[in-house]
């Protein structure tokens, strides 16, 4: 909850499940979009998701945090900016 916090976002829910026999997904229901953790223990893998609209958050801020708290010996951060001018929305 810090990292949304710390970038700006506003928490509206909080949603967790756990699975059997190991593994946990958190999703953070946020005003700008949505923050989610899926945890691979046998793989000794996370999987962390965060999507914002507007300019209000920032979600660099928040992965940046994630990284500091989780100390993982390698990550791999993908930008995807969606719906802009330059990069429309894909047409279904």
């Amino acid at each position: 909850k810090l990292a949304i916090k710390k970038c700006g976002a506003t928490l509206v829910n909080v949603q967790k499940k756990k699975f059997d026999p190991q593994g946990i997904t958190i999703q953070f229901l946020l005003e700008e979009s949505s923050f989610d953790i899926h945890t691979y223990p046998e793989l000794n893998f996370a999987a962390i998701t965060l999507y914002t609209c507007g300019s209000k958050a920032k979600p660099k801020i928040a992965i940046d945090h994630m990284i500091k708290m989780l100390a993982p010996e390698e990550y791999y951060i993908k930008t995807i900016v969606r719906g802009d001018k330059e990069h429309p929305l894909m047409e279904v």
